[in-house]
């Protein structure tokens, strides 16, 4: 799956436990009633803490961790960024382009 894929899916987890107001322990739903099948996209998330299973196997968001990990990933696509444009000008200059 694609970085952009994999981000959608992301996005589509987060706003089916929000849709669904379960972000708290006592608001946690079952992975049915979201409507969600876990895969590998769920299962990071959840190993971020972002998903918190609880002890009668029904899941919340945590909404500290979402935007944690929203941050972390908006650094991660900055610093890819930051060095595709470090590689295109270090190029431009070894080759003498500039």
């Amino acid at each position: 799956m694609s970085g952009g894929g994999i981000i959608a899916k992301q996005n589509t987890y987060l706003k089916s436990f929000k849709k669904a107001a379960a972000t708290s322990p006592k608001t946690a739903k079952s992975l049915k009633k979201l409507g969600i099948a876990p895969d590998a996209v769920f299962e990071r998330l959840e190993k971020a803490g972002v998903f918190v299973k609880t002890e009668d196997d029904k899941y919340y968001m945590d909404e500290l961790k979402v935007q944690k990990f929203i941050t972390k990933r908006a650094n991660f696509a900055r610093m890819i960024l930051g060095a595709v444009v470090f590689t295109v000008i270090t190029i431009y200059l070894i080759n003498g382009w500039i």
